[in-house]
């Protein structure tokens, strides 16, 4: 798990690790200690976010080039979890949760389980996707 923290932070453990983050520093730690620093204000660092912070913004301009790279990595983000949602779904088997005309899945099944609405046509590429492989 990737954290980082707006200040320095003390985690220490009940069973006696002690870990010292730097100001936004991206730190690398187990889940024990991450999920403690959360508690502590620290952020969760995912790849997404990782990748633009590396980009290096040096002329005028740029940022917005930064943020439709940003958009992009979110959009496939977005699509390879609700892949994974349909592949669930599908896996599972559960005939209640697919529609007897097409046997596809009920919107409303794949809304419970990303925890968002989804447009049509991304759920029926995603569902392509699932079925081709």
């Amino acid at each position: 798990m990737k954290v980082i923290c707006p200040t320095d932070i003390r985690v220490a453990t009940l069973h006696g690790a002690v870990k010292l983050f730097q100001a936004n520093v991206e730190t690398e730690v187990s889940e024990d200690i991450g999920y403690a620093a959360l508690q502590m204000g620290a952020k969760l660092v995912d790849d997404a976010t990782s990748l633009i912070e590396d980009i290096v913004v040096k002329e005028v301009g740029v940022e917005e080039v930064v943020e439709d790279k940003l958009d992009q990595l979110i959009a496939q983000d977005k699509h390879e979890r609700l892949v994974a949602v349909m592949r669930e779904i599908y896996l599972d088997g559960n005939p209640g949760d697919f529609k007897l005309s097409d046997n596809t899945p009920k919107a409303a099944v794949i809304t419970r389980r990303f925890g968002e609405t989804v447009p049509v046509d991304e759920r029926e590429k995603a569902w392509a996707e699932v079925t081709r492989s």
